[in-house]
C-alpha cells in the first residue's frame, strides 16, 4: 500500500526482535526529513505469530502517525540463508524510487539521511552523501534506485 508521495521504500524482513524492530523503525521515522515519505515493507514467518502481534500493537500507529504506508508480507519460514528471498519479494511490492534494505536491529543516528529532496544526479556524491561527512558514523544499507518505469 503506497501512497503518491511514496519516495523511498524501507524492505524489512524480521523475527522475533520486537524491541530492536520498534526502536530501528522509531530512529527512522525521528530522523526523518519526510517520514510520510516512507514506505515501509514488512517481512514476517508465519510461525511467529508473537512477533507480529507486537508489531499490530507497537509498531504499526507509530507508523500510521508518521504518515508513513506500510504492506505486511507473510512467509513460510526460509531461514537467513535464504534471506534474499525475503528481500526479493519486499521488493516486489514496493513503489518507492529508492528502495533501502533495512535490518530490524540497525538504528539510525544521522539526521536527514533520507531527504527526498535530492536529485538522483546528486544523491550519491561527496557533497550530498552525509556518511561522508567526519561527524557521521557509517552505515552499510544496499540502496538502489528505481528507474525502470
Amino acid at each position: 500500500m503506497s501512497n503518491n508521495t511514496t519516495k523511498i521504500s524501507i524492505l524489512l524482513p524480521t523475527r522475533g526482535r520486537t524491541q530492536q524492530l520498534f526502536n530501528s523503525i522509531n530512529s527512522l521515522i525521528v530522523n526523518a526529513d519526510e517520514p510520510g515519505s516512507i514506505e515501509w515493507l514488512f517481512g514476517f514467518d508465519s510461525d511467529d505469530t508473537e512477533t507480529y502481534q507486537w508489531f499490530e500493537t507497537n509498531v504499526i500507529p507509530m507508523i500510521e502517525e508518521s504518515g508513513g504506508v506500510f504492506t505486511c508480507l507473510q512467509f513460510q519460514p526460509l531461514g537467513y540463508e535464504r534471506l534474499n528471498e525475503y528481500v526479493n519479494a519486499l521488493a516486489a511490492q514496493a513503489e518507492g524510487n529508492w528502495f533501502v534494505f533495512w535490518n530490524d536491529d540497525a538504528v539510525m543516528e544521522t539526521t536527514g539521511l533520507f531527504k527526498t529532496t535530492i536529485p538522483v544526479d546528486n544523491a550519491v556524491t561527496p557533497d550530498t552523501n552525509p556518511l561522508n561527512e567526519p561527524d557521521h558514523k557509517p552505515v552499510t544499507v544496499a540502496v538502489c534506485y528505481r528507474d525502470w518505469e
